[in-house]
């Protein structure tokens, strides 16, 4: 995903009322706050905590459309269906609205469709997440949202870097990490779909920054 908290290596102009601005240090929003944000404002919130999100660039929105395209037609009149952010996910779902966490990830699957259909966002976990990493922003993906997903009980989850493919799959409630080498031959399966075959030929070919 392509974000940040307020960092100092991204370039980000709110288009917002300062006062708002600097509320965001908080450490205690929940999901009433963040549906009540303008509209301009791309941010998610991680244990109460915000964190702002810059545009994403060519790389990453054509990736993030390839794979979610390969994806849409696997599962197309399947049980599972496919969203994209800007497409909420309120992990610990409450219905006061009080939970701390909504997070917008950049390709997620979802199974039980009692979670999404009919509502504004994702009222529970998704069974598989993809990220895709921008510049400055590994740790986020690759910390502190692999240990956000293991906790929520995500299925899988795989980070999309620069070079690599890593791939944590939950086995007793803990992730196992897998490292692949982003190449035109890599052709990745789902674990949980195994004849869901990812093919990265596009993703690969696509000039890095």
């Amino acid at each position: 995903m392509s974000d940040s908290l307020l960092d100092d290596d991204q370039y980000f102009e709110p288009k917002v009322n300062f006062e708002w601005v600097k509320t965001l240090f908080r450490k205690d929003f929940t999901y009433n706050d963040y549906k009540s944000w303008p509209e301009d404002v791309h941010a998610e919130i991680i244990d109460g905590q915000v964190y702002l999100m810059a545009a994403p660039n060519d790389r990453h929105a054509h990736i993030q459309m390839e794979i979610s395209k390969q994806l849409a037609i696997y599962f197309t009149g399947k049980t599972c269906v496919v969203r994209t952010a800007k497409y909420g996910v309120r992990l610990a779902y409450e219905e006061s609205g009080l939970d701390k966490t909504t997070v917008e990830p950049d390709i997620l699957i979802v199974c039980d469709r009692s979670k999404i259909i009919n509502k504004p966002e994702c009222q529970g976990s998704p069974d598989f997440i993809i990220e895709i990493v921008s510049k400055g922003e590994s740790k986020k993906d690759l910390e502190i949202k692999r240990e956000l997903y293991e906790r929520a009980g995500v299925k899988e989850y795989w980070v999309i870097g620069q070079t690599k493919l890593h791939i944590f799959n939950l086995v007793d409630g803990k992730y196992t990490e897998t490292i692949k080498e982003l190449t035109k031959d890599l052709k990745q399966p789902l674990y949980e779909f195994p004849d869901c075959i990812v093919d990265f030929l596009l993703v690969a070919e696509y000039p890095l920054p």
